[in-house]
């Protein structure tokens, strides 16, 4: 146990202010509230010299801190608590002091943040009587914020300690399950120091202090208390239970085809480093079972880390063919809000474009919050994510292969995004130098520094520096253009596929463990206070803010200065500084609302002034020398990236100031930016330098032949008869070959005898590229729904492929017929569509001949293994039998499970794509159809997977 072995007796505390608060604090900190933020005062002494003495009897495991400021206190435990996921305690006097805590307390309460305010006030003859220093301070706080608010009567032995007790242990449960702050106002009356005798003030007759410790301590339980180091009572959350909704969320995965996941901010329970790697690596998992890929927001922290997360997704949005094609069937939300604004309108056009489109929201959701500002949310779990996701993901895998084997259509935009995480670095680059080159004239001292450089040299320098350097490193970004640059550009370093194994776990590692933001209120006041409370465990965080953020809270800066001791040197590491590298992001002002549309009127309406906010008058140099803050200067890419890897090594606190260019010209650079990325993503779904995506078929291609007659033959031979070998699916020419030597010594000498590499097979060109198939089907432009017409030109088909077979005879090999057509699987469905395709003579590419020179005819011969000899529906007139529909249905799932298989390889880890390619290989050969190969030729099977 971490509390004092012997027992908490309470006889030796001489007053009932003594008593009450010795017993008060140590239940708060057998609860788990271990970091109390005390703010100079008088009324509240009982309290902090209760803390100080836990501090003592708790050695490094009870922390204070003195803050000079309310307000910044405020936030300073707003920020632990937020890094954390647990209360800290703000302890005040009375009077404004309570009244500053205001806005800490509406982001506590807009955001779920677990929050204890304890604040010193008057007795009730004190009240509502203009005595000094005495406000109202019952529910000061709106009901609306608070989750719950106590009006404790002042210490006496007629009110017992099991009400003390109660207090702290009720408050502590309250702020946990309901996510929130809690207020505790406490009653103090004179003396409040620890002294007996006569009572400070008061002149009257028998004015002395008076306490019966045995009469406060006789109440049921209080032995068992004193004597275990055990809270007064221990409480179990009803979230914990989420198997309720397990299974109609496991359907509506099972059921969709378009899945993906979003993440928000998470709201760990505890943002310690394992905990963090854990609830990061059970959404992966999940997401790799469920075969779906995830849009995660900046607040998601190290989980934009993982493989199956899309990077720049923000950018990819912004495509007018991804935003109009991308049509997801099923959104799983984890956490809230969501700060994206591409995000936020992919779901809400979803939603509102499909009926069957579902919207789960799983986060653990404290009393009255919706978290639904668009009303697209159809299910809602309050729930420990974590926990709700181990349940869901063990009964997806309970369901077996054919549940795990399934997989999004949106997962090839996984691809996409990697390819322009390796680009996007050049892209910002590129985009600052140019706008920078417009500037006409320019002096050694002027900026180059873009705000998206900002972003990316933080990206690069947590991605270099190793996980012993920054384990459990955390980001702050301020509201404003830095959270929001946070979304667009703080992506981890695209790794090389040479070293993707062993340089994922090293240099990404150092990517921030957690990026907190201020976002439940999303207010720019007390940035600075919060990233400090965040840095309270000591380790490594960084706080990026806008110049104005900077100025609403520089005397939180004061919170890095070693001036003063901890209040006891007992405490863990008693003269530390908290290792916060502020970077003050000086653009001279308000950059956001350059982006407003009240920008365009100017000085019409006193844009510069009133939205502009300038504070170019403000040296950030001199508040640093003021608190004696190591202060560095940064205005280049190279400089900032130097500076910031710098200050983190150091492990002390420091500031930089990001001088970038000039704010009027910040817009222009993100929609470069932004429309850089849509050219270079239109180029690689295109293949072309046209600005418009072409995803049209090429059913012109030279697909290559090989002939097993004893000579060669050229292009119009006078051999009279021509027989045609087609592999299968997972074959290539090759695999005739032993048939076709055979066939050579059966056959008379005027036949000729040839196999060729279907499209995409062997040595043969794609009909389309991979790029352009992955394209087709996340953007909608292949269907395999029941109500798709399953053989139309405009789909990835067999007629297709037949189509490409007929042109690539005929002009390329210079073959005018065929007498016999032999094809096994893939290639018997080949066979039946090119007979189809030239019989009906329909307006599909197909050969058109007349009927005595066509490349087949009636007459030839169709040899078919393990092909179904049915007709496949082709057009809408064509009458179609149960038959048909039902192959046409089986030919879909087919076509829907080698996709899934194909697809899966861009979720699973780096190095086990190969193996699960691999071990499907294996199960398809190891059906009866291929005649218990496995069994009967081992070693050969094992060499040909």
């Amino acid at each position: 146990s971490i509390f004092p072995p012997s027992p908490v007796t309470l006889q030796i505390a001489s007053i009932p202010n003594v008593a009450w608060s010795t017993a008060f604090i140590e239940e708060l900190v057998r609860c788990g509230v271990t970091q109390f933020y005390i703010c100079p005062g008088s009324r509240n002494t009982p309290l902090t010299a209760a803390i100080y003495k836990s501090t003592r009897s708790n050695t490094g495991v009870v922390r204070a801190i003195s803050v000079h400021d309310e307000r910044g206190a405020g936030f300073r435990a707003l920020g632990y608590s937020r890094q954390n996921g647990r209360p800290a305690a703000i302890v005040t006097s009375s009077g404004t002091a309570v009244a500053n805590l205001y806005p800490s307390v509406v982001e506590s309460s807009s955001d779920g943040v677990p929050l204890l305010v304890i604040t010193a006030d008057r007795p009730y003859e004190n009240r509502d009587n203009g005595s000094n220093q005495s406000v109202d301070q019952v529910k000061i706080f709106s009901s609306t914020y608070v989750r719950w608010f106590r009006d404790i009567p002042p210490p006496s032995d007629d009110v017992p300690v099991s009400l003390a007790l109660s207090d702290a242990n009720h408050a502590v449960t309250l702020a946990n399950q309901l996510a929130g702050p809690v207020h505790l106002n406490v009653q103090f009356r004179e003396n409040l120091a620890p002294d007996q005798g006569p009572i400070r003030n008061d002149n009257r007759i028998g004015s002395v202090t008076k306490f019966h410790t045995l009469r406060f301590t006789d109440v049921p339980g209080f032995a068992r208390w004193s004597q275990s180091g055990s809270r007064w009572q221990r409480a179990f959350y009803p979230d914990k239970n989420v198997n309720h909704s397990i299974i109609e969320v496991a359907e509506l995965i099972l059921q969709s085809r378009r899945g993906i996941i979003v993440a928000g901010n998470l709201r760990l329970s505890n943002n310690d480093a394992n905990e963090a790697d854990s609830l990061t690596s059970i959404i992966s998992h999940f997401a790799t079972v469920a075969g779906m890929p995830i849009l995660a927001g900046v607040q998601s922290g190290a989980l934009r880390r993982e493989r199956p997360v899309i990077p720049f997704a923000e950018h990819l949005l912004k495509h007018p063919s991804i935003s109009k094609g991308l049509r997801p069937d099923f959104i799983l939300q984890l956490g809230s809000p969501l700060i994206s604004t591409e995000i936020s309108k992919m779901i809400t056009n979803a939603v509102m474009h499909n009926v069957q489109t579902s919207h789960v929201l799983v986060q653990r959701l404290y009393p009255y919050e919706r978290a639904d500002p668009e009303f697209t949310v159809t299910h809602r779990v309050s729930s420990d994510i974590g926990d709700f996701l181990k349940s869901l993901t063990s009964y997806i895998e309970s369901l077996g292969q054919q549940a795990t084997m399934k997989c999004s259509e949106l997962t090839p935009l996984l691809h996409l995004g990697r390819e322009l995480q390796k680009e996007m670095p050049s892209i910002i680059e590129e985009t600052s130098r140019a706008v920078n080159s417009q500037t006409v004239e320019k002096t050694p001292n002027d900026s180059i520094l873009t705000e998206p450089e900002i972003m990316s040299a933080i990206s690069d320098v947590l991605s270099e520096l190793s996980s012993e350097k920054l384990r459990g490193s955390s980001l702050f970004l301020s509201n404003s253009m830095p959270v929001r640059d946070g979304e667009f550009f703080l992506y981890p370093r695209q790794v090389t596929e040479n070293d993707q194994t062993a340089h994922m776990q090293t240099s990404l590692s150092g990517f921030p463990l957690s990026v907190n933001v201020n976002r439940g209120a999303s207010g720019i006041d007390g940035i600075i206070s919060t990233a400090i409370g965040c840095g309270d465990t000591f380790t490594p965080t960084t706080l990026v803010c806008g110049d104005v953020s900077a100025l609403h809270d520089l005397n939180g800066l004061y919170g890095l200065t070693s001036d003063l001791p901890s209040l006891s040197n007992a405490q863990s590491k008693p003269h530390s500084r908290v290792p916060l590298t502020t970077i003050i992001v000086n653009n001279g002002g308000g950059a956001i609302f350059s982006f407003l549309p009240i920008a365009k009127h100017g000085q019409d309406v006193g844009f510069e002034e009133f939205w502009g906010t300038p504070t170019k008058s403000i040296s950030f140099r001199k508040w640093a020398d003021a608190f004696g803050l190591p202060y560095r200067y940064a205005n280049s890419f190279e400089s900032f990236r130097e500076a910031y890897r710098s200050s983190l090594l150091s492990g002390r606190p420091e500031i930089i100031e990001a001088r970038v260019i000039d704010r009027s010209k910040n817009v222009d650079i993100h929609q470069r930016i932004t429309s850089t990325a849509i050219q270079f993503v239109t180029k690689l779904v295109s293949e072309t330098s046209s600005d418009e995506c072409d995803l049209s078929l090429n059913t012109r291609i030279n697909l290559p032949i090989k002939r097993y007659t004893n000579e060669n033959i050229s292009k119009g031979s006078n051999r009279s008869k021509t027989l045609l070998l087609i592999h299968g699916w997972m074959g290539d020419k090759s695999e005739w070959d032993l048939v076709g030597a055979e066939l050579v010594k059966d056959l008379p000498h005027e036949w000729d005898i040839i196999s060729i590499d279907l499209p995409g097979h062997g040595e043969a060109p794609y009909i389309l590229s991979p790029i352009q198939q992955m394209m087709r089907t996340a953007l909608s432009l292949n269907s395999f729904h029941e109500n798709a017409d399953f053989c139309s030109s405009g789909k990835f088909s067999i007629d297709a492929m037949a189509k490409a077979v007929c042109n690539s005879l005929q002009n390329d090999h210079g073959i005018k017929s065929l007498d016999a057509i032999a094809g096994y699987s893939l290639g018997g469905r080949i066979a039946l569509a090119m007979n189809r395709l030239c019989l009906t003579n329909t307006d599909m590419n197909a050969p058109q001949q007349d009927n005595d020179n066509k490349l087949i005819t009636k007459q030839t011969r169709l040899i078919l293994l393990g092909a179904n000899p049915g007709k496949l529906p082709f057009d809408d007139h064509t009458v179609k039998t149960e038959s048909d529909n039902q192959r046409v249905r089986k030919d879909r799932l087919l076509a829907q499970s080698l996709l899934s298989s194909l697809y899966k390889t861009y979720l699973i880890p780096i190095g086990s794509d190969l193996s699960y390619l691999s071990k499907f290989v294996a199960k398809w050969y190891g059906n009866n159809l291929w005649g218990d190969l496995q069994e009967r030729y081992p070693h050969k099977f094992k060499n040909m997977i």
